[in-house]
C-alpha cells in the first residue's frame, strides 16, 4: 500500500536551501503522479487526507495573504497544484467539510469546474449546521480591512462553487443575507470614516486600504448576486403552492433589506445600500419582475418593490468608487503596449466588447440560466430584441430565432459584403491577345532558340538606320547654314578694315551694348576680387564697395547675402565660366564709310584670336613697332599686361 508523506510545513520549507526546495517539489510531484495513478485499495486514504488538508491549509492561508500583500500565493508548480487537485477527486467524498472549503479558496478562480465536481458530494446539513453559522457570526463581527477582506473572499469563493442544494442554504437564511448587506453598508462606512474616508476627485494612486476597501465591495456583491441568482432561478421554476412560499420568502428577504436604505448616499459602491449598487449593476427590477411573469395574478407587493428600485436608478450609471480599481488596472504609463512581437503578421481585427451587451446577458442568464450566454448575446444584436426583457419574452413564449438560424444569417451578411466580382477589368481589357504566344509550364528556350528567332532583329535593323538618317539629315542641315553665313561674310563689300585707337569707340557701340544686370556686375566683380564682398568694416568703406553698390544699387547686406548664395549654389562653377571669353569676342559693325570696324576687348591672348594675323613672336613684335607709332610714350607690354580693355 502507497502512503503518500506528510506536506512540508510553511516553517519547513523556508528552512530548505533552493536546490533542496526543487529536489522536494520534484519528489512530491513523483509521489503525487504514483498515487493518483493507483486505485484506492492501494493507497493509503489516511495520509492522502492529511496531504491534502494541509496541502488546502497551507495554500488557502497563501492566498488570503496574497489579497493584502500581493504576494504570489502559488508556491509550487503547477504539476504539484494540478495533481492535488486529481487526489482531492478521488477523495472528495472523504474529505473534511473544512478541507474543502480551503480548496474552494485555492481552486475557485482557476480550476472552477473541477473543485465544483468536488464539492458535489457536500451535504446541506453539514453546511447548515457547521458553515452558516460561521460566515454569519464573521460577517456579523466588527473587523479590521483586512479581516473583512479575507471574510469575503472566503464567502464568495465557497458560493461560486458549492453545489445548489449546499447553495440554496444561504440564498434561505435572512440572517445571512443580512448580516451581508450590513457589513457592506455600515461595517465598511465605520472603517471608511476611521481612515479619513475614500478621496475620489484627484488622480494620486490609490493607498493600500482603499484598494482593500473596493475589492471588499466586488466580493460581497458577487456574492450577493450569487444568491440573488439562486432566489430567482427558483421563484421563476416554481408553480402552484411552491409559487407563493418562494415569492413571500423573496420579498421578505428584499424588503428587509430596503428597511436599511438612506437615500442620502450617492456615491456607487462608496456609500449607498446594496440593492441600491446591485440594481445600478443588475437591474434587479427586472428580472424580479420577468422571474413572476408565470404568476397567474400579479402581486401588488411587486409594484412597490419594483417603484423602490427604480428610484436607485441614475440616468448616468457613474463609476463611483469604482475608479480606484479601474484607475490602477491597465498597461503602466510610460509603456509601450503597442510594439509588435517575433510575428510579422497583424493580428486580425477584434470585435469591440461592449460592456452594456455583457450586463444584459447576465441579466438573461439569471432567469435562464440553461441557455448559452453566445446564443443570449446574439440574440440581443438583433433589432427586434434590444433589451432584456423583450429576449427573456421571446425565449419563454418560443418565438425566438435559433442559435443555428442567427449563425447562418451572419454568415449570409458577411458573405453579402465581401462578395467578389466577376470579372476583373483594367486598362488592359481592350488590348487585342494572341493566345500564341502565351507558355504555360517552365520556358525550356535558351539563348541560342531566341537569337534564331529573326523576326525582331529585322525591325530593329531597320528602326537603327532610319534613326542614323535622321541624324545625318540634320548634321547636313547645319553644315549648309554654316556655308551660307561664311559665304555672306567673304562676299561683303568692305573697303578695309579700320582699328579704332585707345579711347574711341564705335558709332554703334551706344546701341548695341546693354546695361548688365546687378547680378552679371557682381558676377564679374567676384571674380576679379572675392574678397570684395567680406563682411567686415574695412571692405564696406573701401573704394571698390562703394563703387560696387552705385553700379547694383544694392547695399551692404544685400551684396554680401549674394555671395553667400553664390557659394552654396550648386552651379556655382557654370554661372562663373559663361563670363570666361566674354572679352575674346569680336563682333563686326559697319561705320558709316562702308569699312567694317573689329570691336572687342583686348586682353593677353587677344591678338591670337584675330584670324591667325599673328602667328608668331616676330609679328608680334611688328605689332608693337607699330603701336608705338600710333600712341607714342605708351609702353605696349604695360598696356597690353594692364587688366584695362581697349579696341583696335
Amino acid at each position: 500500500m502507497f502512503r503518500l508523506p506528510p506536506y512540508p510545513s510553511p516553517a519547513a520549507w523556508k528552512s530548505l536551501s533552493p536546490s533542496q526546495k526543487t529536489s522536494t517539489r520534484a519528489s512530491i510531484a513523483s509521489a503525487l503522479a504514483q498515487s493518483t495513478s493507483l486505485p484506492e485499495s492501494k493507497l493509503d486514504i489516511s495520509a492522502a487526507i492529511a496531504f491534502v488538508s494541509i496541502y488546502a491549509r497551507d495554500h488557502a492561508r497563501a492566498t488570503l495573504e496574497g489579497l493584502i500583500w500581493g504576494s504570489d500565493s502559488k508556491q509550487d508548480d503547477k504539476s504539484i497544484r494540478q495533481r492535488v487537485l486529481v487526489l482531492a477527486g478521488k477523495l472528495g467524498k472523504q474529505l473534511e467539510l473544512e478541507a474543502l472549503v480551503d480548496l474552494a479558496i485555492v481552486y475557485a478562480k482557476t480550476n472552477s469546474t473541477q473543485i465544483r465536481a468536488i464539492l458535489a458530494h457536500t451535504q446541506p446539513s453539514q453546511v447548515r449546521a457547521a458553515l452558516l453559522p460561521a460566515f454569519t457570526q464573521l460577517l456579523s463581527t466588527s473587523q479590521g480591512i483586512y479581516a473583512l477582506r479575507k471574510t469575503s473572499y472566503c464567502v464568495a469563493a465557497f458560493l461560486a462553487v458549492c453545489p445548489e442544494d449546499s447553495l440554496r442554504v444561504f440564498a434561505r437564511d435572512k440572517d445571512f443575507i443580512v448580516a451581508l448587506a450590513k457589513v457592506y453598508e455600515a461595517g465598511l462606512a465605520d472603517i471608511s470614516r476611521s481612515y479619513g474616508g475614500l478621496e475620489l476627485d484627484g488622480a494620486r494612486e490609490a493607498d493600500e486600504w482603499e484598494r482593500l476597501f473596493v475589492e471588499t465591495k466586488v466580493s460581497l456583491i458577487d456574492a450577493f448576486h450569487i444568491i440573488i441568482r439562486t432566489i430567482l432561478s427558483d421563484l421563476a421554476s416554481a408553480k402552484g403552492p411552491s409559487l407563493a412560499i418562494e415569492a413571500d420568502r423573496t420579498f421578505d428577504i428584499i424588503f428587509a433589506l430596503l428597511s436599511s436604505e438612506n437615500n442620502q448616499a450617492s456615491t456607487p459602491f462608496f456609500n449607498r445600500t446594496l440593492l441600491a449598487d446591485y440594481q445600478q449593476s443588475y437591474d434587479l427590477a427586472q428580472t424580479l419582475a420577468a422571474a413572476l411573469k408565470n404568476a397567474q395574478e400579479k402581486d401588488a407587493r411587486l409594484d412597490v418593490l419594483e417603484a423602490s428600485l427604480r428610484s436607485f436608478d441614475d440616468t448616468e450609471r457613474k463609476p463611483g468608487a469604482l475608479k480606484i480599481l479601474l484607475r490602477s488596472s491597465g498597461i503602466a504609463v510610460g509603456v509601450d503596449n503597442l510594439g509588435k512581437g517575433k510575428g510579422k503578421s497583424k493580428a486580425a481585427p477584434v470585435e469591440p466588447e461592449d460592456p452594456e451587451i455583457d450586463l444584459h446577458v447576465s441579466q438573461v442568464l439569471d432567469i435562464l440560466p440553461e441557455h448559452d450566454p453566445a446564443y443570449i448575446k446574439a440574440l440581443l444584436k438583433l433589432p427586434p430584441y434590444t433589451n432584456p426583457s423583450q429576449v427573456i419574452d421571446a425565449l419563454l413564449e418560443g418565438t425566438a430565432p435559433s442559435f443555428e438560424a442567427i449563425s447562418l444569417s451572419d454568415e449570409e451578411r458577411i458573405h453579402d459584403a465581401a462578395r467578389a466580382v466577376n470579372e476583373r477589368r483594367n486598362i488592359f481589357n481592350e488590348e487585342k491577345f494572341d493566345l500564341s504566344n502565351v507558355h504555360i509550364g517552365k520556358k525550356t528556350q535558351d539563348e541560342t532558340t531566341v537569337l534564331r528567332d529573326r523576326t525582331f532583329i529585322e525591325q530593329m535593323k531597320a528602326d537603327i538606320l532610319r534613326r542614323a538618317e535622321a541624324i545625318s539629315d540634320e548634321e547636313s542641315e547645319g553644315e549648309e547654314g554654316a556655308k551660307v553665313k561664311a559665304v555672306a561674310y567673304l562676299e561683303d563689300d568692305v573697303d578695309g578694315v579700320r582699328v579704332l585707337g585707345d579711347g574711341e569707340q564705335s558709332e554703334d557701340s551706344d546701341h548695341e551694348d546693354e546695361k548688365p544686370s546687378p547680378e552679371t556686375i557682381c558676377e564679374l566683380a567676384y571674380i576679379r576680387d572675392p574678397h570684395l564682398f567680406d563682411r567686415d568694416a574695412q571692405t564696406r568703406r573701401s573704394k571698390a564697395r562703394t563703387e560696387l553698390r552705385e553700379k547694383t544699387g544694392w547695399a551692404d547686406e544685400q551684396l554680401e547675402g549674394w555671395r553667400i548664395m553664390l557659394e552654396k549654389d550648386p552651379r556655382k562653377d557654370k554661372i562663373l565660366q559663361k563670363h570666361e571669353f566674354a572679352g575674346n569676342q569680336t563682333p563686326i559693325v559697319h561705320n558709316e564709310s562702308g569699312a567694317s570696324t573689329l570691336v572687342g576687348r583686348v586682353g593677353p591672348d587677344a591678338f591670337d584670336d584675330m584670324g591667325g594675323a599673328y602667328e608668331n613672336i616676330e609679328k608680334r613684335i611688328a605689332e608693337m613697332d607699330k603701336f608705338r607709332e600710333w600712341s607714342p610714350g605708351t609702353d605696349f607690354d604695360d598696356y597690353i599686361a594692364s587688366p584695362r580693355a581697349y579696341t583696335i
